[in-house]
């Protein structure tokens, strides 16, 4: 059975409850029989006060290379379904038809202020429970290009790192900064932050925010796209998990696991440069030379 967790919002508790099959009665609020598609799930929704904001590189239908765009949509309507305030942040490759624009936010960034803008689209599923998702589409002309979202026929973007890293940090700010509906989502919220593309979301949040009172009550669940790549990695990853293991503040430290562990893991080694920490605008204490791989 998966117990509470300290420092979550206890959105995966339960979901596996005790007893005889025969037994279990559904958990559910009676406003759930308004929504059909619910009608056999064995849990309810908890927290329901707290927004959730996906994080994803693509999204159905507006962008899409492969499964990440349908997982991201679907996060997007069930938690809406399920009666939480919801937001879909994804990059804006193209202009898309209804989205219009919300706002603007300077972020400075690879030690210069960039002007990020924010488009805004909102789609209701539900007419008459008013369960809706609101779609926030980040433009950047670095995103506009004509070849794929992360690679041409030359091969991987020379600059994907400034693009999504960037990404991440515009999808930090829209709660806090995105009137939507009268209102902003504010810092009390749950992220589920997608694949490498928003892999410094995490990092970001604990060692930028954080450290200023900003999202103390927030929490990110980072979710790993391909297991795959990261098994075929295993015998580089090795002396890293040694190294991790060694070390109490890492193991304490899930963010800078995590910046760690999705670079090694996926990308194979690290982009490393006398300035890369202050173009990313984290501090020394985020880096482990220890597992540096040349």
């Amino acid at each position: 059975m998966l117990c509470d967790r300290n420092a979550s919002y206890s959105c995966l508790s339960g979901l596996a409850p005790e007893g005889d099959e025969d037994e279990l009665v559904p958990r559910r609020s009676a406003s759930y029989s308004k929504f059909r598609h619910t009608g056999d799930l064995i849990y309810e929704s908890q927290n329901l006060d707290v927004p959730v904001v996906v994080v994803a590189s693509e999204v159905e239908p507006w962008s899409k290379s492969g499964g990440l765009a349908i997982v991201a949509g679907a996060y997007g309507y069930e938690f809406a379904m399920r009666g939480h305030r919801t937001m879909v942040v994804a990059p804006m490759y193209e202009d898309y038809e209804g989205a219009t624009w919300l706002a603007d936010k300077d972020i400075f960034f690879f030690g210069g202020n960039h002007r990020v803008k924010f488009y805004y689209q909102k789609k209701v599923h539900d007419a008459k429970s008013g369960a809706a998702t609101d779609y926030v589409f980040v433009h950047l002309d670095c995103f506009r290009r004509a070849g794929g979202f992360y690679h041409d026929t030359n091969g991987e973007y020379g600059d994907n790192l400034f693009r999504f890293g960037l990404f991440a940090m515009a999808a930090l700010e829209a709660p806090l900064c995105l009137n939507i509906g009268g209102s902003t989502y504010g810092d009390k919220v749950l992220f589920m932050a997608n694949d490498w593309q928003a892999g410094l979301l995490p990092v970001y949040l604990a060692h930028k925010f954080r450290p200023h009172g900003t999202y103390a009550s927030a929490r990110c669940i980072f979710v790993v796209g391909s297991l795959d790549r990261l098994r075929t990695s295993m015998s580089m990853l090795l002396p890293f998990f040694q190294h991790v293991l060694a070390s109490r503040k890492a193991l304490n430290d899930r963010a800078s696991l995590t910046l760690e562990v999705h670079n090694m893991g996926y990308q194979g080694t690290y982009p490393w440069s006398e300035d890369f920490l202050s173009n990313l605008c984290l501090p020394e204490s985020v880096w482990s030379s220890a597992s540096v791989v040349s």
